[in-house]
């Protein structure tokens, strides 16, 4: 009896050593979950730690009391959560709507229709008809009399009435201030008390941008009177900077990109996505063959042709300043073969004239005038023909230096035209 009674008790005692023993672990188990909770939280890998704070960090027990619940909710408000794509979405959202940049650049951009005559020849013999061209333009400039707007030169070329539309609708007669065939630029000019006052109070003068700063794939849009039909926008990306571009004798560095430019967009703007403008469209450029190639005129050849264009005036020979230089154009042959850049290569200097005086030589290589790009001879002998002796241009230019072109500037006042023999 003694013996079963001692075995009931061995048996009762380590039932209650393993209750026991349950009661321990359950005890330590809740201990350290809620302890590796507090971790995960504090864990310097998910940012939430402070750096800045430097006194040593005390463990906090998180209890069940009213007092400890907040504390945690406080420090999970604190949570800095790592980056994620959320801001790069959001930017693309907002670029999916373009209304608000299109509604600030609007009235800055004016519409233009042509009438012009041409000659035919037909069975019944010569004849003249009277024609109609579209485009747009940009305004540039304003003073006390006038609005001056930037266009294309095909635009406005032959034109003998020039009719310029505003975004509420109304229209005035323009007048060429002048051109720079060279360029495909024309300037447009509109006397202010030909407008009404309402028009006056809507029109702006439109932001110019640094086309020099923008990158290839950078997303523009390009408003313009595309076919007549009223301004539009379509919306592409630049494909491309400094693309040289022959047409007719013209060769230009010019912006590519593949937002859509059809005749009535010539003249137009081409813009960033802040609303300025890097560009003026050209579809006199663009390949009717292709898709997906428009060409734009960067606003780092159109800036320095504004003021040019807005002073020009019509001077006679004996007026006429004179630089004194004999040259020939850098063809893609010597661009190529001696890495010579695109200019004029000076082949001998005058010594009569204002080029020699400043210090130019042969074999130096202008690229610019007045910081218009110099590529061909139309560029240089336009800007010069404005001009009156004792006047100074800016004339950029390379020189071989140390087996490179070294790019330099040098201001030159222009001589007194030689006298010719006739």
């Amino acid at each position: 009896m003694e013996e079963k009674k001692d075995n009931g008790t061995t048996k009762g005692l380590l039932i209650l050593i393993v209750v026991f023993f349950m009661i321990i672990a359950g005890m330590v188990g809740f201990g350290l979950s809620g302890y590796s909770e507090f971790n995960i939280l504090q864990s310097p890998d998910t940012g939430v730690s402070d750096k800045s704070n430097t006194d040593e960090e005390k463990p906090v027990k998180i209890n069940e009391d009213k007092g400890d619940k907040e504390e945690h909710q406080d420090r999970k408000e604190n949570v800095k959560l790592p980056k994620t794509e959320t801001d790069s979405k959001l930017a693309a959202v907002r670029t999916s709507d373009l209304s608000d940049v299109v509604e600030k650049v609007m009235p800055s951009l004016v519409a233009i229709t042509t009438e012009g005559e041409e000659s035919i020849v037909s069975w019944f013999g010569e004849q003249t008809r009277k024609t109609q061209d579209m485009g747009s333009g940009v305004i540039v400039d304003k003073d006390q009399r006038s609005l001056y707007i930037i266009t294309n030169n095909h635009v406005i070329d032959g034109a003998r009435k020039l009719v310029v539309a505003f975004e509420d609708g109304s229209t005035a007669k323009g007048e060429v201030k002048g051109t720079a065939a060279y360029t495909d630029l024309a300037l447009v000019e509109v006397k202010l008390d030909s407008l009404a006052k309402k028009t006056l109070d809507r029109i702006k003068v439109a932001e110019l941008g640094d086309s020099n700063g923008i990158k290839v794939g950078q997303m523009v849009m390009a408003i313009g009177n595309a076919l007549g039909y009223g301004q539009s926008l379509t919306v592409g990306y630049v494909s491309a900077k400094d693309r040289v571009v022959n047409i007719n004798d013209i060769t230009m560095k010019l912006i590519q990109t593949d937002a859509a430019i059809n005749p009535g967009n010539s003249g137009g703007a081409l813009l960033n996505l802040n609303g300025e403008v890097v560009g003026i469209n050209s579809a006199k450029f663009s390949d009717r063959a292709v898709e997906g190639m428009g060409y734009a005129i960067p606003m780092a050849t159109v800036k320095p042709l504004i003021n040019e264009l807005k002073t020009k005036k019509n001077i006679t020979d004996t007026e006429r300043g004179y630089l004194g230089i004999y040259y020939r154009e850098i063809d893609d042959a010597s661009h190529e073969a001696f890495n010579m850049p695109y200019g004029l290569y000076i082949t001998d200097v005058a010594d009569n004239g204002g080029a020699k005086k400043a210090g130019l030589i042969k074999g130096d290589i202008i690229v610019a005038v007045n910081d218009n790009e110099t590529l061909k001879s139309d560029t240089i002998n336009s800007i010069i023909l404005g001009k009156k002796k004792g006047e100074k241009v800016k004339v950029t230019f390379c020189r071989y230096e140390n087996g490179e072109y070294v790019k330099k500037d040098v201001n030159v006042t222009l001589a007194e035209r030689p006298k010719t023999n006739n």
